[in-house]
């Protein structure tokens, strides 16, 4: 058995037995091995119980500022009296907090996740009385806190948008000792000194409070311990949940929680089955049309309609549930909001329920107005994605397992002799000596250095896989050092290592949370450390969930522990991030902070973003599973996360080649573009599949190397904006409800519209195009918007659109890799909207290092209109149908040879006698035309102008 062979026999019999089961799993997945709502006690308490016999209400107001109001609200189904604190933030963004006043324990708020807080903005109290507190920010916005019950209005232009706790199902299970166990203050202050480090922030305390008595629910099943099949979780500290529902009247389509493998509008899961969960794990051939739980979780949703969006981001890394309900049986509004609310909104209402094992309840609410507005805003909390360098954009591919040098030197000289460009080769966890990460099997990989250095040659990149599971083995110096300085989980008691089984056999997991595990980490990634690295290895973090064979749910123990005393069950879904932030950190470190990184992560949380790129994991080989990848891209993108892709042709399973052209097809128009396939599949490198398809294939791969130019400067323009790359149509369309569900087609960027074939030996595509000019991208055909074009296809057809009003840059020159087509000439495609205007841009940098940020770097804007054509600096960057705005710093200093090779300029109904061009210097010359009446496109060709230069190019007729 092959996945027996990866661990080794000489690993036991235990390992043996783990891994057979693991067998089982990869075969197809075995929902037995993951817990539902209803096996999961806390879930099924909230989902089960309700406040509404004893809701909570404000007993008193603690503090009310210009900028924060502090409250003490309680229940007498919750004895423990909470605090909840409001503030704005530039944006803006209205921030509710809800705390244990003063815990047994402390409670676990999120670290990393939001490296600064948006400015805090100050507000006007309008009203204050024993029924109502009415905070106004701006001419806008207004939250409203109804006092018993309690409840939270964010009112926007008199509308009510989003509403707190509307339904009391506010939730809080505070810390206590068991029944028959005596609460001391030794107790607490043991263990606010056990985990006093800048990680974990302890609640606000406040002397005069008291800590609460055991409740008459304190021995309900699941709360003290729980078992799920073999696996026992003791449950120390007893119940912690927190739960609370948000409803968004006036909404019915909501969209985000990646990562499921689902619609992109969210379903309704309330009385149909479980919610949709947020809790990585590693889920071998996922199941579609599921909300089972997946590699990474993002708590943010955005809730859309043909006015306005808003989005609310759930701050909380434990195990969550979110249930969904578009209840058809509405309460009436509340008396004490109605006064406020313009118009009652309520015709139309999706509801949610928010469900966390432990920490506090900590939530973001974005108020738009618009979905770009919403998504910049939610950016400005969690961080701008970095710029990633060019060849990351480029074409990758993968497999478990290139075999061996000569392997690897085959699969390059085969890419050249196919004349198909590749950027980066990938290894997977074959290439190491026995499943030691950081380290090579000196009988396949004699001379990684040479190979790595054969590779620069041509431009190319490698990336070597390394997991956060360390093989229990000495001598080796990786898991002898950790064990030395402490940097492994640990076991339940707080002093054993933390062991369980992965692909090495007996391994233990590094533990991120501790910043000196962290800097260890990283540590390991300089060129003395990793013997045979090179400045052109990168790396790929797999299995980060984690991933335990062993472990319940095949995941660590929630009773795990982290620095600081913290319990696994707490910082579930930010480990993954956390072990990309030390692997960027060491990337970082051996370049001394000069070269960009490259991270792939399989795990991910919010602010993951700001590290590196992720995938959507195991998937299989089938039309199904491609065809949910575009739901799945598109909420990851909706929930900031841009630089993302699905593994092309399927990870499990042998795609058909017509599978695996039109997966090639549609994965060129996606934001990270790889191939992989399992090791037992057989191999599908482009040129396998006959000649035919070889140059299907190659075409595809080099439409993604002509644009690149545009990818990267959308990639720029994201991590100035946070406006995603990766597009759904109420994106660029707000108001066309028809467009709000659609996920058989997306955008790039603001301009290109992708439709790609999506059922097999489909002869036809029904292109649903949004209402404005449109141009097919290669026979530059016009359509007016709205409307649906039927498009019949072929094999070589891949439907794609150009938007009018947009100029977009490319390269017609393909090279072997994109680095070699650095000075390589432009093309720039001037597709004109209706009043014969277009408008473009483009960014240009050296490609690899941070030198942009010195200013090293150009930014133009293209302009047409009237037969004119005008580029000139840019200085902000601006999004279309938004009146948002992004300042451009840096003098633009960067210098290129990169010139103008041709211009086309669609939607000309006469033929022009030639152009002329004028330059910033003055300089003028006359270039002549080609006309294609048939396409009422003109080409201008070589005009030959730096694109650096200011010049206007002027059709004459």
């Amino acid at each position: 058995i092959l996945l027996l062979n990866r661990v080794g026999m000489r690993e036991g019999l235990l390992s043996l037995l783990c891994l057979l089961l693991l067998f089982n799993v990869a075969v197809a997945v075995d929902r037995s091995n993951f817990k539902t709502c209803s096996q999961s006690s806390f879930c099924q308490r909230h989902r089960d119980g309700s406040q509404s016999e004893s809701p909570f209400k404000v007993e008193r107001v603690v503090s009310l500022q210009s900028d924060s109001v502090s409250l003490e609200i309680s229940s007498a189904a919750n004895p423990a009296p909470l605090s909840l604190k409001i503030s704005v933030h530039s944006g803006p963004i209205f921030r509710f907090t809800i705390n244990e006043i003063n815990p047994l324990y402390p409670r676990f708020e999120v670290p990393y996740v939001i490296e600064k807080l948006p400015q805090q903005m100050k507000f006007t109290v309008e009203e204050e009385t024993n029924e109502r507190i009415v905070l106004s920010y701006g001419a806008r916005d207004k939250i409203v806190i109804v006092r018993s019950p309690l409840s939270i209005a964010v009112l926007q232009d008199g509308k009510l948008i989003v509403q707190l706790n509307k339904d009391s199902l506010l939730k809080f299970e505070h810390y206590r000792k068991k029944e028959g166990s005596e609460v001391t203050d030794e107790d607490n202050e043991d263990e606010e000194e056990e985990n006093g480090n800048e990680e974990v922030q302890s609640g606000p305390e406040e002397p005069s409070a008291k800590r609460a008595k055991p409740s008459d629910d304190n021995n309900e099943k699941g709360m003290w311990e729980e078992t799920f099949k073999s696996h026992h979780d003791s449950k120390p500290r007893g119940p912690a949940s927190v739960g609370m529902d948000i409803a968004f009247p006036g909404f019915t389509y909501l969209y985000g929680l990646p990562e499921h493998a689902d619609a992109y509008n969210l379903k309704t899961t309330k009385n149909n089955g479980d919610p949709y969960r947020l809790y990585n794990l590693d889920v071998f051939e996922y199941e579609l049309d599921s909300r089972m739980a997946t590699y990474g979780a993002i708590p943010m949703v955005m809730a859309h309609n043909a006015q306005r969006s808003v989005g609310v981001f759930w701050l909380n890394a434990a195990e969550t549930w979110v249930d969904v309900d578009r209840p058809q049986d509405r309460k009436p509004l509340m008396s004490k909001l109605a006064s406020l609310v313009s118009s009652s909104g309520q015709d139309e209402l999706v509801s949610t329920q928010w469900i966390s094992e432990s920490g506090i309840i900590d939530v973001y609410v974005m108020v738009g107005p618009s979905s770009k507005d919403v998504m910049s805003q939610y950016a400005s909390l969690t961080g701008l994605a970095p710029l990633p360098p060019m060849f990351a954009i480029a074409y990758h591919q993968c497999r478990w397992n290139y075999n061996d040098d000569g392997d690897c030197r085959a699969v390059d000289a085969n890419f050249d002799t196919h004349d198909i460009p590749y950027d980066v080769l990938w290894l997977d966890i074959e290439h190491t000596q026995d499943k030691k990460y950081f380290t090579w099997d000196g009988r396949k990989f004699p001379d990684s250095k040479q190979l790595l250095d054969d590779l620069n040659a041509k431009g190319r990149k490698m990336v070597t896989i390394v997991d956060p599971h360390i093989k229990r083995v000495s001598p080796f110096s990786v898991h002898d050092q950790a064990t030395q300085l402490g940097h492994y989980v640990k076991k339940a008691d707080g002093s054993t290592d933390y062991n369980g089984h992965c692909w090495p056999g007996d391994s233990s997991w590094v533990d991120y949370l501790k910043p000196a595990a962290r800097d260890w980490w990283a540590g390991l990634f300089s060129f003395d450390h990793y013997q045979g690295s090179a400045a052109n290895l990168f790396t790929w973090n797999d299995m980060n969930e984690p991933s335990v064979f062993s472990g319940p749910e095949i995941t660590m123990h929630k009773d795990a522990l982290h620095h600081g005393g913290v319990e696994h069950r707490d910082v579930h879904n930010i480990y993954g991030m956390l072990m990309v932030m030390a692997t960027n950190q060491g990337q970082l470190q051996r370049s001394g902070n000069t070269i960009r990184p490259f991270v792939l992560s399989r795990a991910f949380f919010a602010g993951s973003q700001r590290l590196g790129a992720v995938w959507t994991g195991d998937n299989m080989a089938t039309w199904e599973h491609m065809r949910v990848s575009i739901p799945m891209l598109l909420s990851l993108n909706t929930a900031g996360y841009s630089f993302v892709g699905a593994d092309v042709g399927g990870f499990f399973g042998n795609p058909a080649p017509e599978l695996l052209v039109r997966w090639y097809q549609l994965a060129a128009f996606t934001p990270f573009f790889r191939a992989h396939a399992h090791i037992e599949t057989k191999r599908r490198e482009p040129w396998l599949f006959g000649e035919e398809n070889t140059r299907l294939i190659r075409d595809a791969i080099r439409r993604r190397y002509a644009l690149l130019p545009y990818w990267y400067t959308q990639f720029f323009k994201h991590s100035v904006s946070g406006i995603p790359i990766m597009r759904p149509y109420l994106l660029e369309f707000p108001t066309e409800e028809a467009h709000f569900g659609r996920e058989d087609a997306f955008l790039v960027g603001p301009s290109l519209l992708v439709a790609p074939v999506l059922h097999e030996g489909a002869s036809s595509v029904s292109v649903a195009l949004p209402g404005c000019v449109w141009y097919d991208y290669t026979t530059y055909e016009r359509h007016e918007g709205p409307a649906t074009v039927n498009m019949q296809v072929n094999m070589d057809s891949v439907p794609v659109f150009t938007r009018g009003g947009s100029i977009i840059p490319l390269k017609s020159r393909i090279r072997r890799s994109s680095p070699l087509a650095r000075q390589d000439p432009l093309t720039l495609i001037v597709s004109p909207d209706n009043t014969q205007s277009a408008e473009g841009d483009l960014y240009m940098d050296d490609e690899h290092s941070f030198n942009y940020r010195k200013g090293e770097f150009i930014y133009r804007k293209f302009s047409f209109k009237s037969g004119k054509l005008t580029s000139e600096t840019a200085s902000e960057i601006s999004e279309s149908n938004s009146s948002l705005k992004f300042p451009v710093h840096g003098n633009q200093k960067f210098d290129t040879k990169c010139w103008l090779e041709k211009i086309v300029i669609l939607s000309v109904d006469r033929a022009p006698k030639g152009a002329t061009l004028e330059l910033g210097s003055g300089d003028g010359v006359s270039l002549d035309v080609i006309y294609d009446a048939g396409s009422q496109s003109v080409t201008v060709r070589k005009p030959g102008v730096n694109i650096r230069e200011n010049f206007v190019l002027q059709l004459v007729f």
